[in-house]
């Protein structure tokens, strides 16, 4: 659907970009499903995942220490460069490091818990609204799914704890009070309103992949043209997706995310419910976080994607096929 929106799209030549760009994350998938053959190898994958989050979280923090700041935010380089980007990447790996922490030894659950600390506290320099409504999110529903009356209890004081020193040490101008006249606000629920109107304009194909923030100061509301920003992307993955790709590309994204959900939850049931869990629960982050921020070209969706598709898999092999894939 990005190839064939692309050909319409409102700068094309940007849109093929971005649908090349989307295609190693495709190539990625297949990798993934076809290697991802075990238990061990899907460990591997998410340690490895966890330790890679250790670099934008270090950094920001970094960055914090030695005043390395955009606009009193602490970010990190790249793709992190991003507070919100950068916030959202840790929220997702805050639960998959937290089933490799039980599923570990101690030492090991020492580090990760160490690692966990890190993303908490990078999270928050970033003063991230939506990320730290992510945290909420992914802590909450961890503690919600634990079958331990007394795990739930220190979740939930967990909670309570985060929201005390969030709002104890919150720098950042903005905050939750008084959102109806905050200006970044006001500013997202415009590119909103925008990207409904560029998929009315364009409701089959779309402005084209990534092609929302060219089009912006054409569909912006009035209210929403303040001249301070005159390319924004659609703060909303879904609605992002819904302008940019149309009726056509909207319905097998949530349907990838509909099937995600279900077999996360099947998952739950046998021997990998742990992973299922967490993957689970961060694609609940995603979500979360989605609703306030453009996501839908990032990695990480579609990584857990394919993960629980690779799990689905392990589930159904019979026990040679398992060891065979083992070996």
């Amino acid at each position: 659907v990005c190839f064939v929106s692309s050909f319409s799209a409102f700068w094309p030549r940007f849109a093929f970009e971005k649908t090349t760009d989307f295609a190693k994350i495709v190539l990625i998938w297949i990798v993934i499903e076809n290697t991802v053959t075990n238990a061990a190898r899907l460990r591997t994958v998410l340690m490895t995942m966890v330790i890679g989050g250790l670099f934008p979280a270090v950094g920001t923090i970094h960055h914090y220490v030695y005043h390395i700041l955009r606009e009193g935010r602490a970010t990190w380089i790249g793709v992190f460069a991003n507070a919100n980007e950068d916030a959202y990447g840790l929220v997702i790996l805050i639960p998959i490091a937290a089933a490799l922490a039980i599923e570990s030894k101690w030492w090991v659950r020492v580090v990760l818990v160490c690692i966990i600390a890190s993303y908490l506290l990078a999270i928050f320099l970033t003063y991230s609204r939506g990320g730290l409504l992510g945290v909420l999110a992914v802590v909450g529903l961890a503690g919600w799914k634990q079958k331990s009356a007394i795990v739930r209890a220190v979740m939930v004081v967990g909670l309570v704890g985060l929201l005390v020193l969030a709002g104890a040490y919150w720098q950042r101008s903005q905050g939750f009070n008084d959102l109806s006249n905050d200006s970044t606000v006001t500013e997202r629920i415009g590119t909103m309103r925008a990207g409904i109107r560029m998929f009315e304009a364009n409701p089959l194909f779309g402005i084209g992949p990534a092609c929302s923030m060219f089009a912006y100061p054409i569909y912006a509301p009035d209210e929403a043209r303040c001249g301070c920003q005159l390319q924004l992307t659609v703060h909303n993955t879904f609605v992002q997706v819904l302008s940019e790709v149309g009726i056509l590309g909207f319905m097998p994204f949530m349907l990838l995310f509909g099937v995600s959900f279900w077999r996360a939850w099947k998952l739950q049931k046998g021997a990998l419910s742990t992973y299922a869990t967490a993957l689970e629960v961060a694609l609940w982050g995603f979500v979360v976080c989605g609703l306030s921020g453009g996501f839908a070209y990032t990695w990480w969706p579609y990584l857990l994607g394919v993960l629980i598709v690779a799990a689905t898999h392990m589930s159904t092999f019979d026990p040679q096929e398992r060891f065979d894939a083992a070996n």
